[in-house]
């Protein structure tokens, strides 16, 4: 099928990217699970095609991009011409903002986009180690940070008041908070002792986020950690799915060793959302519904809700408080809002 065509190569991309050299992990690292929730209850995904983007002339689509509602539309980016759109729920381009470059407002590798207090959308990049603010509605320049050294480089971020939280590659203290203010920094723990055992490959994750309360997921491990601003929930968030960390491998080079994925993995969380209390993960797994299917859980509660089966493969989802945002092969890649 073209689908699981697709899925595959999406896949292998990653491992590519991700795949590196490695010490002091454990080999047969602790489950933050040894199960799922449960079975799922899934309901059919209802609702219209709002528009649809063709990637066949456009270079926003080449690879899967960070898709995020804000309040003016949704925002989008395009890793080739290194520059943000943003599209109303009509399908208009209503502005796009950026271009290669090291200057004001200009952008070298850009790794996350966020929507934030205030009517600005922050940009994450780490190329020019900044993070750049600008005007939801008119895409205008705000302000842009620096970012300490102290940071790093960063999988993802997450706004919360007038600071940033990232979280980085360090097996230790991997959050680190900047002030968008001052740039002072200060670092935290993930609320368990087996992360930093973990190697870097499956410590690799993704985040979603709503006002200060925003949870880290596992993209090939099996649970996530709930947070209020700096401050870990009382609970760790199970999938309702079971998905173990996969297998890894070492391989000897003329460089030293490098550490990999002894298969090809399969993703848990693809992708994910939160609206209000609600946190929707993009699942992959290994059922008939990889990639096809929206999880939801209780952010307070870590529960599972129910799931819902999306019409088409996706590789990536956002969801927003009155769509839901995917981008999926067709055969070629696009771009699509469907209502809630």
């Amino acid at each position: 099928m073209r689908t699981a065509s697709a899925f595959a190569v999406w896949m292998l991309g990653l491992v590519t990217l991700t795949g590196c050299a490695d010490s002091g992990w454990d080999p047969d690292p602790e489950p933050l699970w040894t199960s799922g929730q449960g079975s799922r209850t899934v309901v059919p995904w209802t609702g219209d095609t709002l528009f649809h983007l063709d990637g066949r002339s456009d270079s926003l689509l080449l690879t899967p991009p960070p898709l995020r509602p804000t309040v003016a539309g949704l925002a989008v980016l395009d890793r080739v011409d290194l520059n943000v759109p943003l599209y109303s729920e009509s399908g208009e381009r209503l502005w796009t903002a950026g271009r290669a470059g090291q200057g004001p407002g200009e952008f070298d590798n850009v790794r996350d986009l966020r929507s934030a207090d205030g009517g600005r959308l922050l940009v994450y990049d780490v190329g020019n180690g900044k993070v750049t603010a600008l005007d939801v509605f008119s895409g205008e320049l705000l302000s842009e940070l620096r970012l300490p050294e102290s940071v790093g480089v960063a999988e993802s971020m997450v706004p919360v008041g007038d600071s940033v939280m990232f979280v980085t590659f360090r097996p230790e203290h991997p959050l680190a908070v900047v002030s968008l203010v001052d740039g002072s920094t200060d670092v935290f723990e993930m609320p368990w002792d087996g992360f930093e055992r973990l190697s870097s490959l499956h410590r690799q994750g993704i985040t979603a986020a709503e006002g200060a309360r925003w949870v880290y997921l596992f993209r090939y491990g099996n649970g996530f950690f709930p947070f209020q601003g700096t401050r870990p929930l009382a609970y760790t968030g199970q999938y309702v799915e079971h998905q173990p960390f996969p297998a890894l491998s070492v391989s000897v080079t003329p460089t030293g060793r490098s550490t990999g994925f002894a298969d090809q993995p399969v993703c848990s969380a693809c992708s994910a959302s939160m609206v209000h209390d609600t946190l929707f993960v993009h699942f992959g797994g290994e059922t008939e519904y990889a990639a096809r299917v929206l999880d939801a859980y209780d952010v307070v509660t870590g529960e599972y809700l129910m799931s819902y089966e999306l019409p088409t493969f996706f590789m990536q989802i956002e969801v927003g408080p009155e769509w839901i945002a995917g981008v999926r092969e067709n055969p070629f890649p696009e771009l699509l809002l469907l209502s809630r």
